[in-house]
Formats: C-alpha cells, sequence, structure tokens
C-alpha cells in the first residue's frame, strides 16, 4: 500500500500496482517528473547531487560512465534515485512537480479517449478524484511498504 501525505492533511491510500499504473498514465498524458527529494535521514555529498545514508560506512565517489557510483567498504550503500516515485520510501514530491502530476492526472480523468478498464476502475473508486485533491493543493510525501516493483 502506498500513502500520499500532502498538505493540510490530506492524504490518500492506494495500491501499489495502481500507484505505479497511475504513475505511468500520468507520464502518458503528460506529466514529466522533476525529480523527488530524498526523505529525511539521507545526507547530500558534496559532488553534484548524490545522497548517501548517514552513518553507512566509509565511501570513496567514483564518477564512471555519466554515472556517480557510492562504493562503500564493508557496507551497502544506496544511492538516491530521483526519478523513484514507485517504492515508497518517504520520498518528497515539491510544489510544481505535485501541481504538474495533478494537471495530468485531471486531464486525464476528462479527456481521456481510451477509456480503459483501469482509468474507469479508479475514477469509480474516488482514488483518481483523492489523487487530484492531494496532488492538487502542492508537495506531499509518499510513504508505504517498498513493495513496489518499478517497471522495467
Amino acid at each position: 500500500m502506498v500513502t500520499l501525505d500532502g498538505r493540510n492533511h490530506r492524504r490518500v491510500n492506494i495500491d501499489d500496482k495502481a500507484w505505479t499504473a497511475t504513475l505511468l498514465l500520468a507520464r502518458a498524458y503528460g506529466w514529466r517528473p522533476l525529480g523527488a527529494k530524498p526523505p529525511t535521514g539521507w545526507a547530500k555529498s558534496s559532488v553534484a547531487s548524490v545522497y548517501i545514508l548517514p552513518a553507512s560506512g566509509i565511501m570513496r565517489v567514483v564518477y564512471d560512465i555519466g554515472y556517480y557510483l557510492l562504493k562503500s567498504i564493508g557496507r551497502a550503500v544506496r544511492l538516491w534515485d530521483s526519478a523513484d516515485y514507485y517504492n515508497p520510501m518517504g520520498q518528497i514530491v515539491e510544489d510544481d512537480d505535485a501541481m504538474n502530476l495533478s494537471n495530468a492526472l485531471e486531464y486525464m480523468r476528462d479527456h481521456s479517449a481510451i477509456r480503459d478498464g483501469y482509468i474507469e476502475k479508479i475514477a469509480s473508486l474516488g482514488v483518481l478524484d483523492a489523487l487530484i485533491r492531494v496532488t492538487g493543493h502542492g508537495g506531499f510525501t509518499i510513504r508505504g511498504t517498498p513493495e513496489t516493483h518499478r517497471p522495467s
């Protein structure tokens, strides 16, 4: 289950697979993600915008083929992926990004030429309107159990 915690105590819960499908459809309807910010507890390194977990051991930053890789001695290190809206880890979606997502969801609801089963299902359950209410009021946090599988 994914929970979006928005402004003014607005909240919506959505199934992991439904959240992934919604994000993919939102992209098809014009949303261009700006990049989620890391949750509390991540520290920003001094190189570009690579984020590291605090207390994750001795690290060395290596530049390789256009990507920053973190290598650690004796511990696993996670590199923050700002494009990951799929796995709920407490990442923060800022105001402009949230409004762009809301606009794409509204367009999808109001102008969908292809009324596929998924759009109909989430619209009939009120989930689509709830998502629009949360995202349309500015930034939000993506929380939940990180079981959502990122699309390949």
